[in-house]
């Protein structure tokens, strides 16, 4: 479609025209979902709306999704129907709505609290009229500032996936933590750390039986106990004493190092085991510390 010999006049009007020709269009889609689920129309096909939406309609995953979230919220209250049609209500928001509402109905079966009444859902609705989307992602978390975004894994290409998870303040803690240990190799970027950590948990499930207690062979081997007692100290920071006799303390790229080096015949026991930073670790042969 060429539009370059049409007016700005023309291109304003089009793109108006065919803006309410899609909202038209997603509204009787949601209607049409309706119909399609209470006639059970889908189970020839499909084992569920969903996957009649994608496997017939060749709709991706989040369009099938905000579809039949947004169907279901047109069912639980059907009064949305003319906001739905005029666009005071969009699909998306509407989608972003029920599913706001099922992980909120959710959470108080938890906690054996009732589920959101209708007056609820219909005070929050009209809070989320002729809004944008970031706004009522906003305004959905003022209502339910204790209901967590749900966890997913979206497909962004071929051989990528975007994981999204919700993490507590202990985990969130224990990421931190052990983002600072491998930020050498993970470069602060949590998807190389999460790699990491499963490439460790795989090579323990694969590994040989280690050698006996009792052994003298000499190893870079470190106990899980003395291991864990070092980085205990994690916060504490960098080892490494500056010309000024102060600790760097720096936290940044934090390295396990023996005082003494293995290659000079250290042990690899607690009385010979720090943390330094990335470049004290590997300047300190150079300064002699």
């Amino acid at each position: 479609m060429n539009l370059s010999n049409r007016t700005d006049t023309e291109i304003l009007q089009g793109l108006t025209h065919w803006v309410g020709t899609s909202r038209n269009a997603e509204s009787h889609i949601a209607f049409h979902l309706l119909e399609v689920e209470s006639r059970k129309l889908y189970l020839p096909q499909a084992d569920s709306i969903r996957e009649f939406c994608m496997k017939i309609h060749r709709m991706s995953r989040h369009e099938a999704q905000t579809r039949v979230d947004a169907m279901r919220l047109l069912k639980a209250i059907p009064e949305i129907a003319d906001d739905l049609e005029s666009g005071r209500l969009s699909l998306t928001i509407a989608a972003q709505t029920q599913s706001a509402f099922r992980m909120e109905n959710a959470s108080r079966k938890k906690t054996g609290q009732e589920p959101l009444t209708e007056h609820e859902q219909k005070a929050v609705l009209q809070d989320l009229m002729s809004g944008t989307t970031r706004e009522a992602d906003r305004k959905l978390a003022t209502h339910f500032p204790n209901t967590p975004k749900p966890e997913c894994a979206i497909p962004v290409s071929k051989d990528t996936t975007r994981f999204e998870f919700n993490a507590d303040t202990d985990l969130s803690e224990n990421l931190e933590r052990l983002q600072t240990v491998y930020y050498h190799q993970t470069g602060g970027l949590w998807g190389n750390l999460v790699a990491i950590l499963a490439k460790h948990e795989i090579a323990k499930l694969d590994a040989s039986p280690r050698p006996a207690r009792g052994s003298k062979t000499r190893s870079r081997y470190v106990q899980r106990s003395v291991h864990q007692y070092i980085w205990s100290k994690w916060k504490d920071g960098c080892d490494f004493i500056l010309e000024n006799g102060e600790r760097c303390g720096s936290r940044r790229n934090l390295q396990q190092d023996h005082i003494l080096e293995y290659s000079k015949g250290g042990e690899t026991i607690l009385e010979n085991l720090r943390l330094l930073c990335g470049p004290h670790n590997r300047h300190r042969s150079r300064c002699n510390r």
